[in-house]
């Protein structure tokens, strides 16, 4: 009975906060928080009625917190859709993340199915309105030899990474007797790299990925005296499969693609407090003086006070208004009256089509292909 109250919750909150995103671009908090509250008090019932372990409980509640607050952080997601991802993760029962081979992580499972659902859609939709010559250009910025060194190098930090991955998962085992499933350990692995590669991307330190994943791989190869850790080699072959896969080709050419629906030029005089560029605008000095222009990829560490904007980081009311102010000095000539955003596009429908596929799945989507 208590288990169909929560699924039934986790619904209703879920529809609710899409309908709200919908109309006004907002997740109210007594629709994330309320479910939040109530997901809680479903699992402190589900475990003194002994369906899960109290250690199930708090890494659902506190681990779930912890990597929705990070997402947050590192602005994979807006306030108000982590907060309902950790909400639903929390909400829904633990028979819907257990199997034979142990259980999967609720928030991971749900972020899985949200956002291969997201991917498939945005990317589906990229393909239908994007020209042949778009496309083209896609597979030829996703397969340029940089581009492929680049991702060659990098997977050394993701074999690193699933090497202390695996060591966790064996020592969170032993810790607290929670049988973890194997989805869990994939699922981690390329949450940490895709988390530790963005935390790199902001940072300008590309090689930081390889040398950490690196370094762990040696110090687990010595440590296991000299030979592959047990726990990596019998999935490493599938590990580098997936990495190159998603990291070495789907993702280049699905950011290529949905760029062409998720970012659109706007008029310096119509930008507003909140737009989120996708490009940044600095200053630069020279002999003949300052002036504002595009910044590259190329430009050496600059100091925060350099940009006007940032890639990424929501205006507030000063960007906004200085950029309006250069503009009209002349000051910006070299933008062309324009810059680039991104749009803004409703999440919470996708996390509530995520839920119903999480309950009728029973786990994460690509079970349907491993069947």
């Amino acid at each position: 009975m208590y288990s169909t109250l929560a699924i039934g919750a986790t619904i209703a909150c879920s529809l609710w906060a899409s309908a709200t995103d919908l109309r006004s671009r907002k997740i109210r908090n007594v629709c994330s928080v309320g479910l939040l509250c109530a997901g809680v008090a479903f699992q402190l019932i589900f475990w003194l009625q002994g369906d899960t372990s109290g250690s199930y409980v708090v890494i659902v509640v506190a681990g779930g917190g912890a990597l929705a607050y990070l997402t947050h952080v590192l602005r994979l997601t807006a306030p108000g859709d982590a907060k309902l991802f950790w909400a639903a993760s929390v909400a829904l029962p633990p028979s819907l993340f257990s199997s034979p081979r142990g259980y999967e992580f609720p928030l991971m499972v749900l972020a899985t199915n949200v956002f291969v659902l997201y991917f498939f859609i945005l990317v589906g939709a990229a393909l239908i309105r994007t020209t042949g010559s778009e496309k083209a250009r896609a597979f030829r910025a996703a397969l340029v030899p940089r581009s492929i060194a680049g991702n060659v190098s990098r997977i050394f930090g993701f074999i690193g990474l699933a090497t202390l991955v695996g060591a966790g998962i064996a020592a969170l085992k032993q810790a607290v007797s929670l049988p973890v499933g194997p989805v869990f350990q994939f699922l981690l692995t390329m949450t940490a790299f895709a988390i530790l590669s963005r935390v790199a991307e902001r940072h300008n330190r590309p090689a930081l990925v390889p040398i950490l994943g690196i370094s762990v791989f040696c110090a687990s190869f010595i440590v296991a005296g000299f030979a592959v850790p047990q726990s990596v080699a019998a999935s490493l072959p599938v590990f580098v499969g997936v990495y190159v896969v998603a990291f070495g080709i789907v993702r280049p050419l699905a950011l290529y693609l949905a760029s062409a629906l998720t970012i659109r030029s706007m008029p310096i005089e119509a930008l507003e407090v909140g737009m989120i560029p996708a490009e940044s605008i600095r200053r630069y000095g020279s002999f003949a003086g300052d002036y504002y222009a595009r910044a590259t990829a190329h430009d050496p560490p600059s100091p925060a006070n350099a940009f006007v904007i940032q890639d990424g980081k929501p205006m507030a009311s000063e960007p906004v208004e200085r950029m309006k102010s250069l503009h009209a000095q002349g000051e910006l000539d070299a933008l062309d009256g324009d810059v680039r955003v991104h749009r803004t596009i409703p999440f919470a429908p996708f996390i509530a089509v995520g839920v119903v596929a999480t309950i009728l799945l029973k786990g994460p989507i690509h079970q349907l292909f491993v069947r």
